[in-house]
């Protein structure tokens, strides 16, 4: 005798149909729940992102700014008498562990004299702080992107130079200061956006100045789409998976540039909903 197959009792259907109801009014429930937590998430970031860049574009002028008041003072020194200016920079180095160096150039571009705690190289073969083909961009005063100082023995500083002609020329014609960039790049490798995010320095050409992972970029491992920041306006910009936020700073031809991901924001929102499924899943694997 064959036993008859038991379909799906009446009680049985209507559940399934209730839950499957319930099932899709929350998951479209739920679709506009991610977009708009997506959303918050991306507003939330994007003020975070402008603060940490105006933070740092403050922080960086700073640096600037005592930068420029040092070589104004230097100036002023350099007018003095060469005894008077002698004891000046003597004392000056020892309380400005910061500054490497202080060089003068002649109308042609050679080195006349140089003030440093650091010995100088007998023959220099490259100066990677003064170059004798720039004179015309030195000429409004320059800040050139960070190098190696390249003249003295044994020692390769990562620094900044500032040049700038005399007022009152003679033999020397200009002026180059060499200031360590160090605090600044150990504070910008320091700064992060998000999980995965960075700010880094650019000027307004889209030359990288610095970058947190400058190794990487000088070894072609990573890129930033320059050209496409370079065209950005100041302030958060959505570019496909990227967000950036960039702020150009006063009195000088750089802008910093906070990088942040948006599939760290997709990937935390649709994390965070998933309690509301698992219930509903679970009756239906027990009806």
């Amino acid at each position: 005798m064959t036993r008859k197959r038991r379909g799906l009792s009446m009680t049985s259907i209507l559940v399934l149909a209730l839950v499957g109801t319930i099932t899709a009014i929350v998951l479209g429930a739920m679709a506009v729940f991610l977009q708009t937590y997506q959303r918050s998430l991306i507003r939330s970031v994007q003020t975070s992102a402008r603060q940490s860049v105006a933070q740092v574009g403050k922080t960086v002028e700073d640096y600037l700014d005592d930068v420029n008041s040092l070589m104004e003072l230097l100036e002023r020194k350099l007018e003095d008498p060469r005894q008077d200016r002698d004891d000046f920079f003597a004392a000056f180095l020892q309380i400005r562990p910061d500054v490497v160096a202080v060089t003068t150039y002649d109308a042609a571009g050679g080195l006349v004299d140089c003030r440093s705690r650091a010995a100088k190289r007998t023959e220099i073969y490259q100066n990677l702080s003064f170059d004798p083909d720039k004179m015309d961009a030195y000429a409004g005063g320059y800040v050139s992107t960070p190098h190696v100082a390249s003249i003295f023995q044994g020692y390769y500083p990562w620094v900044v130079t500032l040049v700038a002609p005399l007022d009152a020329p003679g033999r020397e014609e200009w002026i180059a200061l060499d200031i360590s960039f160090s605090s600044i790049s150990a504070y910008l490798n320091d700064v992060g956006i998000g999980q995965h995010g960075y700010c880094f320095l650019m000027d307004q050409s889209g030359n990288i100045i610095y970058h947190p992972q400058q190794q990487l970029i000088y070894s072609d491992l990573k890129r930033e789409n320059t050209s496409l920041i370079a065209g950005l306006p100041d302030g958060s910009n959505e570019s496909g998976s990227m967000i950036y936020t960039l702020t150009s700073l006063e009195n000088s031809h750089w802008r910093v540039v906070g990088v942040s991901f948006v599939e760290e924001l997709i990937t935390e929102s649709v994390r965070k909903p998933n309690f509301v499924l698992l219930p509903i899943l679970r009756v239906k694997e027990n009806i």
